[in-house]
């Protein structure tokens, strides 16, 4: 166990917020210590399962002192804006795939996390897959030739509750930003 915890802050209350806080928790090196949702009827709820802190608003999380990192969990048209506020107030942050909707966002992040000397990391869990590390070393070595094509198919099927996200494009919804990153993050590694 490491001799302090990793403390951590989360931005945004829905299902994902609710994975990352149970992976906290079963972390022995880590603290869930605050939520913070547009809502007190969503962070308090949330705040109150987890027997943690909850705000309604995002700035009283990011400037409390005893927050080392930030999960940002909100939907993607606010990713950007949420990773800046942390970032300002000089947090870590992991912030939910899709890391922002374009290419200007994401490197304004990446320089302001860089003079900040924060570190910021997209949350893609598949990256870090055993099967894929394993995948990513058979390839290094040539185990099986020079690839030359990939042909990926992914697909699943939305429950309810995803239809928004996937739709309006006010969350910057679409299925490119939100499902195709894997395949397109499969691609790129």
């Amino acid at each position: 166990m490491a001799e302090s915890k990793i403390r951590w802050g989360i931005i945004g209350a829905g299902n994902i917020a609710h994975k990352m806080a149970e992976a906290i928790n079963y972390n022995s090196d880590s603290e869930l210590i605050a939520v913070a949702s547009k809502s007190v009827q969503r962070s308090q709820p949330f705040a109150h399962q987890y027997q943690i802190d909850g705000y309604d608003n995002y700035e009283a999380l990011v400037e409390r002192d005893d927050i080392d990192i930030i999960y940002v969990a909100t939907t993607h048209n606010f990713h950007f804006d949420n990773t800046l506020l942390a970032l300002k107030q000089g947090k870590h942050v992991l912030v939910e795939k899709p890391f922002t909707v374009n290419a200007k966002e994401a490197k304004a992040l990446v320089n302001l996390a860089k003079e900040k000397k924060c570190f910021l990391m997209e949350a893609l869990w598949v990256r870090f897959l055993p099967s894929m590390i394993r995948l990513k070393e058979v390839l290094k070595r040539g185990d099986i030739g020079e690839l030359k094509l990939m042909n990926l198919t992914f697909g699943a099927i939305a429950p309810p509750e995803y239809i928004q996200r996937l739709t309006l494009p006010e969350l910057a919804g679409g299925v490119t930003l939100d499902m195709g990153i894997y395949p397109i993050t499969f691609i790129h590694f």
